[in-house]
């Protein structure tokens, strides 16, 4: 039985992450595509691209990134929660994160840092708040001493991001997404997750907003 599960978490890491390794090729070719379905969005119309726009990325080190995400985050939550959980943590991050990331837009029109926004930079940053909120001491990478824990994931790729960032290897919108990815999945794990004992959230004082934001 153990078996089979683990071969179904495998077929499901191995579909994503076919789908998104296609979708970053097709976008090379086909960059028309990837304007189409990024924000932000002109007219009422263009509504859609909330719900498109992470779906494909023309940033090499979002991509990577992405791909190690989908690893992680199906390894946590496979057996802990259920499928339309995964499905629906996913999306609404990235769509409240999208939400977010242009309401500069809309309120102070052509706003020169969200020329585009695309990729998953939100679901990065939330698997690693849920990577905090089921694992917070488990060591990742334990090497002579060096000891690792999953904590230290979050800030650990912030530094990283802000450096990409930095060296012009990735947009500013995506750093933004990253960051609305972190407050949206935390408020939807503290506030609106429904467990099996029938409460909503996790308020327990380890996973307060003050000790990893």
């Amino acid at each position: 039985m153990m078996r089979i599960t683990s071969l179904r978490l495998l077929h499901v890491q191995s579909l994503l992450c076919i789908f998104y390794i296609s979708s970053f090729i097709f976008g090379l070719f086909v960059p028309l595509v990837v304007d189409l379905l990024s924000l932000p969005f002109s007219s009422i119309h263009d509504i859609y691209r909330l719900f498109t726009f992470h779906l494909v990325t023309d940033e090499i080190c979002v991509f990577i990134f992405t791909i190690l995400a989908i690893f992680i985050y199906a390894k946590l939550v496979f057996h802990v929660w259920s499928r339309t959980e995964i499905l629906f943590f996913y999306w609404f991050v990235n769509t409240s994160a999208g939400i977010l990331a242009i309401i500069p837009e809309i309120f102070f029109g052509n706003n020169i840092f969200i020329k585009r926004i695309n990729g998953n930079s939100a679901f990065l940053s939330s698997v690693l708040v849920v990577l905090i909120q089921l694992s917070m001491d488990q060591s990742l990478v334990k090497i002579r001493g060096f000891n690792f824990k999953s904590q230290y994931g979050l800030p650990a790729v912030s530094i990283t991001f802000l450096c990409l960032w930095t060296v012009g290897f990735i947009r500013l919108s995506s750093g933004i997404l990253f960051c609305y990815g972190i407050l949206c999945s935390w408020c939807y794990l503290r506030f609106l997750q429904r467990h099996p004992q029938g409460r909503r959230g996790d308020y327990r004082p380890v996973f307060a907003f003050a000790r990893f934001a």
